[in-house]
């Protein structure tokens, strides 16, 4: 849900300013993007859940998840 999206937001700030992305901050904002569109699609889906597409933004988020598992 929202919360935990905001939860994995701020655990990935944190990764982030870590030294090995310091250096780096075009891949340190990469994976900052990517957690921001999973809390946005899972906050889009429970406003559209009764408006017939809400697996759709669950498969955003999802896809954003992969992204930021890939960038870390």
């Amino acid at each position: 849900d929202w919360q935990k999206a905001r939860q994995s937001a701020r655990e990935i700030g944190r990764i982030t300013r870590c030294p090995e992305f310091r250096n780096d901050r075009a891949l340190a904002n990469q994976p900052q993007r990517a957690v921001v569109s999973v809390m946005s699609s899972v906050a889009e889906n429970g406003a559209r859940n009764n408006h017939g597409e809400p697996e759709r933004f669950l498969v955003i988020a999802r896809v954003s998840c992969g992204e930021v598992r890939s960038q870390l």
